[in-house]
């Protein structure tokens, strides 16, 4: 079954002093200085890590690096599919323009999740035109079955979260009955 976590429950949701690649293993953001708007991506610290947060290529270099669970923060979207991606709105991470919730997965999957990503209040963007896309839920589960996961539903409500429960059920993962599910 999924566990709910609250946000002041999260510091217990690690067990047994597992690390945790928070975001998926992306850049670090620098939280002292954000702004109102959340923005992870014009919040960047400059950093030897060569990853956008919630995207495949930064799930594998963390479970290369031997993390054992993977937290993810997941939309669920329009079209009743799940979307790994931090913001609300992908205005100011991507491309693009609009709330993640009010869009089409294939819409979302086809941003440059890095378009906006700086580390230098918007001097150079070197993770722009890259390729760096945003993965499905579906992508992430395919290629790591293995890890345990610890999943921040952005926008919980009486539809998503039994979608959820349902799509984590009917999937191939290891750890199913052990996923955390943080709202």
């Amino acid at each position: 079954d999924l566990h709910r976590v609250d946000r002041r429950q999260r510091q217990m949701c690690i067990r047994d002093r597992e690390l945790v690649a928070y975001r998926g293993g992306g850049q670090n953001i620098d939280y002292d200085n954000m702004d109102k708007s959340s923005c992870g991506a014009n919040n960047q610290l400059t950093s030897e890590n060569p990853y956008i947060e919630n995207t495949l290529q930064s799930i594998k270099h963390a479970v290369d690096s031997g993390f054992k669970i993977i937290h993810l923060n997941v939309h669920y979207t329009r079209d009743n599919k799940f979307a790994v991606f931090h913001d609300w709105k992908v205005d100011c991470a991507t491309d693009g323009k609009g709330k993640v919730a009010k869009m089409t997965l294939e819409e979302l999957i086809k941003l440059d999740v890095g378009y906006n990503a700086t580390s230098d209040q918007g001097s150079s963007f070197k993770f722009r035109d890259k390729g760096v896309k945003m993965p499905s839920l579906s992508q992430v589960f395919a290629g790591f079955p293995d890890k345990r996961y610890w999943i921040n539903l952005k926008n919980p409500n009486q539809y998503s979260i039994p979608a959820l429960n349902e799509f984590i059920q009917a999937s191939n993962i290891k750890y199913k009955n052990e996923i955390l599910l943080c709202v």
